[in-house]
Order: C-alpha cells, then sequence, then structure tokens
C-alpha cells in the first residue's frame, strides 16, 4: 500500500490557521450497522442520522464555488451510526460534473484534488487533538490528532471505491480494516459511498483500546468537493458544514459534534424499511433479497442461513398473519385478490422475474404462473375471511377442487387467446 500526500485542498484551498471554537451543531448519531454494500436502503435510511447538506448551510463555509452551488451542482445526504465495533459514514451525493481525475496508486492515496467527500473526525472532540498531517504519535496516543478521511467513488486508474487519511496516515492493517463501497448513478448525476471504519481505526491515535458507550462525544464535521471540470480550485465546488463562514478546515475545533445515542427504533421482524408496519414494501424487499441469491441475513427470518421461499411464508403466515394468496394484504384472499393480480396483466407473461407478490407471485420464484395457484390453495384460506379468526382451515378436497376449477378457467382462457 503506497501513501502519499496532496497538499492542493490543504494550501490553493486556502485552509486557516486555529482560531477560537464556538457551538455548532450538536448532533446525536444511533446505534445501528448497516452493509456496506452501495446502495443506502430505507431501513438503512431509517436507521441512522441523516444530514442533509446543500448550500448554503447555516453554519457552513464556502471557500470555493467554481463548479456551482446548486443542489444538482454539488449536495448529499449523509448517513452516520456506530455499533460497538464501527463508525458508519455514508453519503448519497448529488453531483452533476463527475471529474475523477486521480490515480490510486494502488490504493491509500489523496485524493483531494478530485470529486472526493471528507467526513472531518476529532476524537472525544478534544480541542488539543489538533489538525496535523503526519505519523501515529504511537509513544503517547492520549495526544491523538484529528483527521480528515478522502472517500472517493471512483479514479482515473478505475479503481474503484477507496479511502485515504489526512492527519494520522492509515498503516497498511488500518486501510484493509475499513470496508468502502461505493455506486454511480447511471446517468452519472452523482454516486453513492459508504465506509465501514473500525473504532480502533479511527481512534488509534486517542484510545486504540477505545470501547464505544452510549453518551461519548467526538467530533464529526463535512466537507464537500467537486470540480466543475479538470484542473484545480478555479474550476471546483467546496464547502463545509462548519466555519459560520470562515474556511476553518485545519482547525478541528471548529468542527461540529455528536453524541452516541442508542437505536432510533427496535424494529419487528418482517418491518424490513422499519416504518413500523408490515406491508406491501417490506414483502418486496424480501422478494428481491430471494431473487438476489444473496442469503442476506437481514432477510433470514427463520433463522436457516437462507433466504427463500421458506421465509416468504414465515412473513406471510407467521408475521403478517394472512394467507397465501392475499395479494393486497388485507388480510383475506378472496376474489379481490384475483382482480388485483389479473389487473396486473403478468399471468404467464414473457418478462421473467418480473412479477412481486402483489402481482400473483405467491411462491417467490419471480413469476406469476399455475404454481403459484397451487401454492395458495394448497396453504387454504380462500374467503374464509381473516386467519385469526379461522379455527380449521378447508378440507384438502375442497380447496383442491376449487384449484382445479380454476386452472381449468385458465387453461381455457389461455386456448382462447
Amino acid at each position: 500500500m503506497k501513501m502519499k500526500f496532496v497538499v492542493l485542498c490543504f494550501t490553493a484551498f486556502g485552509i486557516v490557521g486555529p482560531v477560537t471554537a464556538w457551538a455548532q451543531f450538536e448532533r446525536e448519531v444511533p446505534q445501528y450497522t448497516p452493509t456496506a454494500d452501495g446502495v443506502i436502503n430505507a431501513q438503512e435510511m431509517a436507521g441512522q442520522l441523516a444530514i442533509p447538506m446543500a448550500w448554503p448551510m447555516e453554519t457552513g463555509a464556502l471557500p470555493l464555488s467554481g463548479s456551482g452551488t446548486s443542489e444538482e451542482n454539488l449536495s448529499a445526504v449523509w448517513y452516520v451510526s456506530w455499533d460497538d465495533v464501527n463508525l458508519n459514514i455514508a453519503a448519497v451525493v448529488k453531483d452533476d460534473t463527475p471529474i475523477y481525475q486521480l490515480d490510486s496508486n494502488g490504493g491509500n492515496s489523496a485524493y483531494n484534488a478530485q470529486d472526493v467527500i471528507q467526513p472531518c473526525f476529532n476524537p472525544f472532540n478534544n480541542e488539543d487533538h489538533f489538525f496535523q498531517d503526519g505519523q501515529h504519535e504511537d509513544d503517547d496516543p492520549g495526544d491523538g490528532v484529528s483527521a480528515i478521511y478522502d472517500i472517493v467513488v471512483e479514479t482515473i486508474d478505475e479503481f474503484g471505491p477507496d479511502i485515504y487519511r489526512h492527519g494520522p496516515m492509515l498503516d497498511s492493517d488500518e486501510y484493509e480494516s475499513i470496508t468502502v463501497a461505493g455506486t454511480i448513478n447511471d446517468d452519472e448525476s452523482g454516486y453513492t459511498l459508504e465506509a465501514i471504519i473500525p473504532w480502533a481505526t479511527a481512534m488509534d491515535d486517542a484510545d486504540p483500546d477505545y470501547v464505544p458507550s452510549i453518551g461519548d462525544e467526538h467530533g464529526l464535521s463535512f466537507i464537500l468537493l467537486s470540480l466543475g471540470q479538470e484542473g484545480g480550485a478555479a474550476n471546483a465546488t467546496l464547502y463545509t458544514d462548519f466555519g459560520e463562514g470562515v474556511n476553518t478546515i485545519g482547525d478541528s475545533t471548529t468542527w461540529n459534534s455528536i453524541s452516541l445515542t442508542g437505536p432510533l427504533f427496535v424494529a419487528a421482524p418482517g418491518d424490513f424499511d422499519g416504518n413500523g408496519q408490515l406491508d406491501v414494501a417490506d414483502i418486496d424487499l424480501l422478494h428481491g433479497s430471494i431473487l438476489a441469491g444473496t442469503n442476506d441475513v437481514a432477510f433470514d427470518l427463520n433463522e436457516d442461513q437462507l433466504v427463500n421461499a421458506d421465509d416468504y411464508g414465515v412473513w406471510v403466515t407467521d408475521l403478517k398473519n394472512t394467507w397465501i394468496g392475499d395479494s393486497n394484504l388485507d388480510g383475506k384472499f378472496d376474489s379481490s385478490d384475483f382482480v388485483t393480480v389479473f389487473t396486473a396483466g403478468e399471468f404467464e407473461d414473457t418478462q421473467v422475474g418480473n412479477s412481486t407478490w402483489g402481482t400473483g407471485d405467491w411462491n417467490a420464484d419471480g413469476e406469476f404462473n399455475s404454481s403459484d395457484f397451487v401454492a395458495a390453495f394448497v396453504a387454504g384460506g380462500f374467503e374464509l375471511g381473516e386467519r385469526n379468526a379461522v379455527a380449521a382451515v378447508p378440507e384438502p378436497s375442497s380447496a383442491l377442487l376449487l384449484l382445479t376449477s380454476l386452472l381449468g378457467m385458465l387453461a381455457l382462457r389461455r386456448k382462447n387467446a
């Protein structure tokens, strides 16, 4: 891992010396564990602190504005959380002039002369933890310094997402300990970045044995940088969420603060988007995970290390307490569900994998066909009302008679078509 320091952001971009600290944003960061995959889903948004950042910022500074200051030019929503092991920082960025002009040099290089997001972290929000370029102060970790992280989604040599730290530079083990994931919008209107930074790395020069606790305070602020075209500061926009109009990037005493809090909520099993309801959005998220085949533990409802149709059944019958076939999730499986699915028009269509629970895929294979009716009628419940009001399901012979009649009608319909 090659490490280097590029001074463009800290000289040409006009860092000023330390000034007197003042009170700025004090934010509460909830306990939460996201998945670093370059996508921030609804559940991850709901479980983390969201910090919109678009110019003007109430306590921010705008040292550079060469590539524009509108929301489309450059803005972001940051997401921050923590757990026992990691500090989690992510951002969904709008940037209409994508410039990835620096070489990665194999990773762990400074990126402050291209499009980059820069979280600024001060251990314990300690004004004595000054910002200074240099190596670790291993002989006296209590004198740890503040740090500015460069996190990029791409480089000119197509290295992909990467991270670098100004201040106490990352050694090779620390660099490898950080997980960075990112995706670029298809229309190149922006990108998403996620960084999972172990506390042992984030706190290395202050308290290498640090164990986070609710109520702990740290300094955390943000910088956005975008170049309007290849080149330097004249074509760049850079703004911060600190400084109150003064460029104080190098003065960690002016950065904002965070305090660690407990979870924002404890979502019920199956409430994947964390909105407090078991609804179509949740079963669609589960459906997507099943089809993806990644066995994401967040969707493993029966805890068998697999995410498949069995979890679909658990969500529908055990958690939602309804019937297989209840496409509109009104608690009943009846003719209104047939209206819903046939109106969607996906029965045995030619498009592969396009069907969801609400359009007739009741066995989680991505299709709406006769196998879904088999699954629904074998499970019982047709026109029996709500599940919790039913003492017994139909006899198998009755369900099979209904199924046979329905499949016969569908076959006749296909023949006539």
